[in-house]
């Protein structure tokens, strides 16, 4: 799953960086963080832990207007960040489907992903591109899955998720597969991942019992 965002990004956005799972990027490579200094590191805590960037949610036997009164005052010595951190814009999409191949001798199977870059937290209809991820790849009795692993017998699960984030993060699909059904699945994935759901409409029972999820 490193491999995937460094393709679709490039290891000079943010997104695009090595990361311990596919919707959580770490702070970059051996050689990135190797070169961080004191300084960097001062400068980040300046601009990212200060009041004006926290969301307080207060949760009890309370009232609003006391509460609110009295975090506002504790919270009034919040400066500003010395700049804002906003991120480069992601690259053009590829023109078509690219496959990229990364060799890994006796490996005993083929991890297969797909991907493309998605759309921003704030895009209207969130909710309703959650319920599409849902039915795609998001649970167990999802298409992919009931596909790949119930009717192919391909592997034992495959997903797929929206990777969404202040800018527009990744969408992507994937699944672990024995090695000599490699193509088959890949063919399988990617018209499961990237047609199927803009193309077939989903029944209601299908849409109802995602809703409900």
């Amino acid at each position: 799953m490193n491999v995937l965002p460094r393709l679709l990004y490039g290891l000079s956005h943010p997104y695009g960086r090595p990361g311990s799972s596919r919707m959580r990027p770490n702070p970059g490579t051996v050689e990135s963080v190797k070169a961080i200094s004191r300084g960097d590191v001062v400068s980040f805590y300046e601009k990212v832990f200060n009041p004006a960037n926290a969301t307080l949610i207060v949760v009890g036997d309370t009232t609003p207007t006391p509460s609110r009164r009295r975090w506002r005052r504790r919270l009034a010595t919040g400066k500003p960040p010395p700049d804002g951190r906003e991120l480069p814009q992601p690259p053009a999409p590829p023109q078509g489907v690219t496959i990229y191949l990364v060799d890994k001798p006796g490996a005993p199977q083929t991890f297969i992903s797909v991907g493309e870059i998605g759309l921003p937290r704030k895009t209207p209809g969130l909710c309703s591109l959650s319920v599409l991820n849902a039915v795609l790849g998001g649970q167990f009795s999802s298409r992919l899955n009931l596909n790949l692993r119930e009717d192919k017998g391909y592997t034992y699960g495959a997903f797929s998720a929206y990777g969404f984030r202040v800018g527009p993060g990744p969408f992507t699909a994937g699944a672990a597969v024995q090695t000599d059904v490699t193509k088959p699945a890949l063919a399988e994935l990617v018209r499961g991942s990237m047609r199927s759901s803009r193309l077939d409409p989903s029944p209601a029972k299908e849409l109802t019992s995602r809703r409900i999820a």
